[in-house]
């Protein structure tokens, strides 16, 4: 991963993004694997440490309460 943000934390995000692939990827019936990106969502929020973030299996929502 190339990015002057995360590059301290490469090998972190790295392995996130491994897991989160293994978790969307479909075997069809002649054996090849299939990893829907698309399946995979990023939810960001302000004022957390990078290394705070975590890969939620299944569905996350981000709820905020307005005034």
């Amino acid at each position: 991963m190339s990015s002057k943000l995360l590059g301290a934390e490469s090998d972190f995000f790295a392995n996130m993004v491994v897991k989160a692939m293994q978790n969307v990827k479909k075997t069809n019936k002649y054996g090849q694997v299939k990893c829907n990106v698309k399946a995979v969502h990023l939810l960001k929020t302000h004022g957390m440490s990078s290394k705070e973030s975590t890969l939620v299996n299944g569905y996350a929502i981000e709820a905020t309460r307005s005034s």
